[in-house]
């Protein structure tokens, strides 16, 4: 129940930061890195890879083993109006299943043009039980992780390249 609440503060901060533009001040006060440290639980060696441009993904506590919660983030250097995403879900994979991209602007530097990419994934599948589902989940989840950060920074690559 803890961490179904967790993953509701989450999702929600998430959707709070996309919207919000606070002043900037402090590095670790200003958005995105409040949410990273005090609601994704990231440590400052995370947050200041991110901050560089390097992809970083890590899985979140879910209330049940059969709920995959997944949090990804990266800073890319091009302007957020770049991006479209597709996404696509087969209902005899997942149960139920959440996929939110939002992008938040650079807040400490105004001069130096970017955004903050942040994803977060949850999905219930079934046969993530017993014995052989907590094998099954061990490989689904750690491979959906590295699966976010290879997109995340392929979706980076991809639009700093651009010249327009």
């Amino acid at each position: 129940m803890v961490s179904a609440v967790r993953f509701r503060r989450v999702l929600l901060s998430a959707l709070l930061v996309s919207f919000v533009q606070p002043p900037a001040s402090d590095a670790q006060d200003v958005e995105p890195f409040k949410f990273l440290h005090e609601y994704v639980g990231l440590h400052d060696d995370q947050i200041a890879a991110i901050r560089n441009g390097k992809a970083v993904a890590t899985i979140l506590e879910s209330r049940t083993t059969d709920e995959v919660l997944v949090f990804g983030s990266v800073y890319i250097r091009s302007t957020p109006e770049n991006i479209a995403e597709k996404q696509f879900f087969a209902s005899h994979y997942f149960e139920t299943a959440l996929d939110l991209t939002v992008c938040v602007r650079n807040q400490e530097n105004p001069e130096r043009p970017g955004f903050y990419l942040i994803t977060l994934k949850g999905s219930q599948q079934a046969g993530l039980t017993g014995l052989k589902g907590g094998i099954v989940r061990k490989v689904a989840v750690d491979r959906t992780r590295s699966s976010l950060e290879r997109a995340l920074q392929a979706t980076k690559q991809k639009l700093e390249s651009r010249t327009d």
